[in-house]
């Protein structure tokens, strides 16, 4: 908060007038960027408008890392989070998916988008992870097929595919299994 006040050429105390921490100033941040997002209903299929929206989000926080980390454990509390939150539930209901699962599976996709974001926005934005990345390659290449032979067989693949690729593929898996899956019923906790 020092830091922030500092660039504002004002004091700390002042910023505590408004927000009680830093990750309440965050999260205030984290709903303003939030309000960029497209959130009109358009005419594509649900399934297609959920993907793009979360691919958005995803998209969106992957250029802010502070911001993704904060986010995965952000609740819909301010009103961009909550149009946010109100698109997705609906978008589910028109997939079939209504009630606790939809409120479960937005939850899990959100979770989903937002570790990639996380993930990704650090790999853009320290250079150490290259070296990590290169790591790993050369530990899946070093391995004996006759004590790893899933892994040598897998190995192009386990580091293969663009994150936008890899987190549409996610989701359409998650969205799949969600709404093949007979809808349960609500228990009481």
């Amino acid at each position: 908060m020092r830091r922030l006040a500092g660039e504002l050429d004002t004091g700390a105390a002042s910023l505590y007038v408004y927000f009680k921490d830093i990750d309440e100033l965050y999260l205030a941040v984290l709903d303003e960027l939030l309000g960029t997002l497209d959130l009109r209903r358009g005419r594509r299929p649900w399934r297609k408008r959920l993907i793009s929206l979360l691919a958005s989000y995803t998209e969106l926080l992957t250029s802010y890392p502070t911001l993704a980390k904060t986010a995965l454990f952000a609740r819909p509390s301010d009103a961009n989070s909550v149009r946010l939150w109100e698109l997705m539930l609906a978008l589910l209901y028109e997939g079939g998916v209504g009630g606790r699962d939809a409120a479960w599976t937005g939850d899990l996709l959100l979770q989903r988008a937002t570790a990639t974001a996380a993930e990704q926005a650090v790999r853009l934005h320290n250079p150490k992870t290259t070296a990590a990345n290169d790591e790993v390659a050369d530990v899946l290449s070093g391995l004996s097929p006759t004590d790893h032979p899933r892994l040598t067989a897998l190995r192009e693949e386990m580091l293969s595919g663009t994150p936008t690729t890899r987190l549409i593929w996610s989701l359409e898996v998650l969205i799949d299994g969600i709404t093949t899956r007979p809808p349960q019923p609500e228990k009481p906790s």
